[in-house]
């Protein structure tokens, strides 16, 4: 099946109509990893607004927009002391590599979590 997203989808969280956070993915975009072609690229969630499920969802409709395109298997990178890390892991995803990057001339480790299906992620029951 032919890919169809060649760049980003990307959802908006609400909360009480205001916008509360965002998710955006598409094609793994650097090459290192042939088993995952798709990529969760950037996903905000405002602070109070974090654990009622909105991040999980936010990340299920990227999932399932990038399934619809053809793609079956996502990554995601992210800051080693960063700690969303413990959303990852809930969601069910498995450290896969780390890797080095440089902010502001400092340098600093990245951990990259994937999902070898992109199913577990698109089943509402499947994501914890």
């Amino acid at each position: 099946m032919e890919k169809k997203i060649s760049k980003t989808e990307a959802f908006v969280a609400e909360d009480k109509g205001e916008v509360a956070g965002f998710a955006n993915g598409g094609p793994e975009r650097s090459g290192d990893y042939r088993e995952y072609d798709g990529e969760l690229y950037a996903i905000y969630l405002l602070e109070e607004c974090q654990g009622k499920g909105a991040g999980r969802e936010l990340v299920r409709q990227v999932a399932i927009a990038l399934k619809k395109a053809g793609f079956r298997s996502l990554l995601v990178r992210v800051l080693r002391n960063n700690p969303s890390c413990h959303f990852y892991e809930a969601l069910g995803g498995i450290r896969i590599g780390e890797e080095k990057i440089e902010i502001g001339g400092a340098l600093h480790e990245e951990w990259v979590y994937g999902w070898p299906e992109l199913n577990v992620l698109c089943d509402k029951g499947g994501v914890k």
